[in-house]
């Protein structure tokens, strides 16, 4: 990923996760992340226009329900929160796919973005997570929020 692809994305998915869901975050450098770190919630939401690709978010389920808990405004350990975990993953994905896009627009065409979809990490993937060159690591509040983005074209950020 372009270093100012990782700037934009980076910089775009802490400020919505600061300004939705009241977390701070910060970069954390690749080498840092060790053996798999657990049970995590894998999210996608594709993307097509002037350019294509995919967004991809991993987080563990806990970082999903504080996420949750603060768009919505209940306590963590609301039944409705935890009926609802994996949403707030989603619309995270949802808000900062549309923004990141925002950033690439050139003006000709707009994007049409997929409905995220969720579903549990394979453990057996940790190992190309770990080396690839196409993501961002923030951690907020002591969890991890692991960010891709894979494009076809050319952004212009």
């Amino acid at each position: 990923m372009q270093p100012k692809v990782q700037e934009v994305l980076s910089d775009t998915f802490s400020s919505i996760l600061r300004e939705f869901a009241y977390i701070l975050t910060e970069r954390v450098p690749d080498q840092e992340l060790g053996s798999a770190p657990g049970e995590m919630v894998d999210v996608r939401m594709t993307f097509r226009g002037p350019l294509q690709g995919e967004f991809r978010l991993l987080v563990s389920p806990d970082a999903c329900r504080e996420v949750a808990a603060n768009f919505l405004g209940f306590d963590e350990e609301d039944d409705f929160v935890n009926a609802h975990l994996e949403d707030g993953a989603k619309e995270l994905i949802n808000i900062v796919g549309g923004n990141v896009l925002g950033n690439f627009d050139n003006g000709s065409e707009p994007y049409v973005i997929g409905i995220p979809s969720a579903r549990r990490f394979d453990p057996g993937e940790w190992e190309a997570i770990r080396g690839s060159r196409e993501k961002v690591v923030l951690r907020g509040d002591e969890r991890l929020f692991i960010l891709f983005l894979s494009i076809s074209g050319r952004p212009e950020a």
